[in-house]
């Protein structure tokens, strides 16, 4: 790795990288394992289980990308490997994020051996010296930095040269691909630095994988949501709506896009438009499936949106309970009860408030009070029983309030 030696990126991770600190943890131990002496000395195991590209195996075609032949090697390949690949495994998942890792590593191993063996010997003017086995993640590794370029083609590496600097992403990998397209051509003539073919085989693999995996639509629609954000951040909502009206032309019924629109026309002071696309964010996304999304475009706009339909509230309200988000489920089942008194759901929501209530011990009161308003109301409901006992009794405590 021939460029400065980053030290952040200007992302932020969703997800604990499990998959990245464990293939750190596993670099650094066995290149401990050589320094400790006896048998297994550095020279030993580089020469044994390091890929040989005159006589390539497949066993060490995997072993040699857990090898490093100094503690600079290392370093620098645990280096980029935490700081690029926490990033890649936040986004392809963790069972494939280690099978990218290893295919990576494997693509880049192989087209070393296809140089060592053929394409060395057909140009060299005199015969060359058989290089060296060779081991190390930096072909696993350029496959990390290959689909981070195309998936965060907007990112910003920081880096430290004689101050700390911040380069765009794409710009900093294609002067690293740059050196390494030098090296490789170069090693042709004097058989020098031929693992730097490792480099661009895996850094190809990733280019490619992150295209078959289309991360780049899934980016630019990343990217065009942060626009909107930022716009809406700065009170820009001309340029805000004209963004999302023109995403809800090719994307009518994305819950995402509802969910900003009612942002942007609350901050445009429409009040029944930002309902409108409030009610559809949430509702979208639960005909969809995705309760997740339903609950987080609930909790963005829960300050604009008037009611929704019966059903989608009550879904709410039960998801936000099962997150022991117990103040915003009371609200969420009071609204049920507010807006449908009369349905059969009401008496249970009703009930399921009291409960959430009951959780908080500023809410002890009012519990009591809406305990006894469920008397009042439903006299014969399913739930007499409950409320008698709450509006008489001490609240109790589950520890999560």
């Amino acid at each position: 790795m021939l460029i400065p030696i980053p030290y952040a990126t200007d992302r932020e991770l969703r997800h604990f990288p499990i998959v990245t600190l464990f293939l750190v943890g596993l670099n650094c131990s066995l290149f401990l394992l050589s320094l400790m002496g006896g048998t297994l000395t550095l020279d030993y195991i580089v020469q044994n289980y390091g890929l040989r590209g005159d006589a390539p195996e497949i066993a060490t075609l995997f072993s040699s990308m857990l090898l490093h032949a100094s503690a600079l090697h290392l370093l620098v390949n645990v280096t980029y490997l935490w700081l690029f690949g926490c990033l890649v495994e936040d986004v392809l998942g963790r069972v494939e994020y280690m099978l990218f890792y290893l295919g990576s590593g494997m693509a880049g191993g192989l087209l070393y051996v296809v140089v060592v063996q053929k394409v060395l010997p057909a140009v060299a003017a005199t015969p060359l010296v058989t290089p060296e086995p060779a081991v190390g993640a930096s072909g696993a590794v350029a496959g990390i930095l290959g689909l981070f370029a195309i998936r965060f083609y907007r990112a910003k590496i920081k880096m430290l040269l004689l101050v700390p600097i911040a380069i765009p992403a794409l710009p900093a990998i294609g002067f690293w691909v740059g050196i390494q397209g030098a090296c490789a051509v170069s090693s042709l003539s004097t058989g020098v630095n031929t693992g730097c073919w490792a480099h661009l085989g895996g850094f190809a693999f990733g280019i490619l994988s992150g295209c078959l995996m289309r991360v780049v639509p899934v980016a630019e629609e990343e990217y065009f949501f942060e626009d909107v954000e930022r716009d809406l951040a700065e009170n820009n909502v001309k340029s805000a709506l004209r963004r999302l009206h023109e995403k809800q032309g090719s994307s009518p019924d994305d819950p995402k896009v509802h969910c900003l629109l009612a942002k942007a026309y609350e901050k445009s002071g429409s009040p029944d438009v930002a309902d409108m696309h409030a009610r559809l964010s949430v509702e979208l996304a639960l005909e969809k499936g995705d309760l997740e999304t339903a609950v987080a475009n609930y909790l963005a706009v829960k300050g604009v949106l008037s009611v929704l339909a019966m059903e989608a509230q009550y879904r709410i309200a039960c998801a936000l309970e099962s997150q022991r988000r117990t103040a915003e489920a009371a609200a969420a089942y009071r609204r049920v009860y507010h807006y449908y008194p009369e349905e059969p759901l009401a008496g249970t929501a009703l009930i399921r408030c009291v409960e959430m209530l009951r959780r908080r011990p500023e809410g002890a009161e009012e519990a009591a009070a809406l305990a006894r308003e469920y008397l009042e109301r439903y006299p014969e409901g399913e739930w007499r029983a409950q409320a008698e006992r709450y509006a008489r009794s001490a609240p109790f405590r589950d520890g999560n309030g």
